[in-house]
């Protein structure tokens, strides 16, 4: 078990504005080594997208709020904001991601979004090493992290 002094202090920007994208672009993924993103869709289109350059900080750009509204407030802002998501994932450093067969497809199927560079995918990973095991992203994140699952923790509304 870990203890709470143990555990790696972490920062993610769920409710961003145009700007703050755009800071936390120049700051920590223009240059980043290599990316981690994964979309949620629970509804069919696509409701959210994550980034993370490094395991204490990441960055959400959302696209609906939990009562299915557009987050964004006008629809240029909301285009503007796949815009970023569109750079984000052009950049040429590598992209991780968890059964990114699915985010590829959702992304280019929806939005005409392509993934540059798209290398490493922690679900076939962890199937090659534990083919047994569950491959779902919230047992790996609990299993590999200090992080216990969270996709059960966002209240419905």
């Amino acid at each position: 078990t870990t203890s709470p002094s143990s555990l790696v202090p972490r920062r993610a920007l769920v409710a961003p504005s145009l700007a703050d994208i755009e800071l936390f672009y120049n700051q920590f993924l223009v240059a980043a080594p290599r990316i981690a993103y994964d979309i949620e869709n629970p509804h069919g289109p696509i409701s959210c997208v994550g980034f993370a350059a490094e395991p204490s900080r990441a960055l959400v750009i959302p696209f609906e709020t939990l009562s299915g509204a557009s987050y964004w407030p006008t629809q240029r802002e909301e285009l503007l904001a796949w815009g970023w998501v569109r750079r984000i994932l052009n950049l040429p450093c590598p992209k991780i991601t968890q059964y990114g067969q699915y985010d590829i497809q959702h992304l280019w199927r929806r939005m005409g979004i392509t993934v540059r560079n798209s290398t490493e995918d922690t679900l076939f990973i962890h199937h090659a090493l534990q083919p047994e095991m569950q491959k779902d992203l919230g047992f790996l994140g609990s299993l590999y992290t200090d992080i216990g699952e969270w996709k059960s923790m966002r209240r419905r509304v």
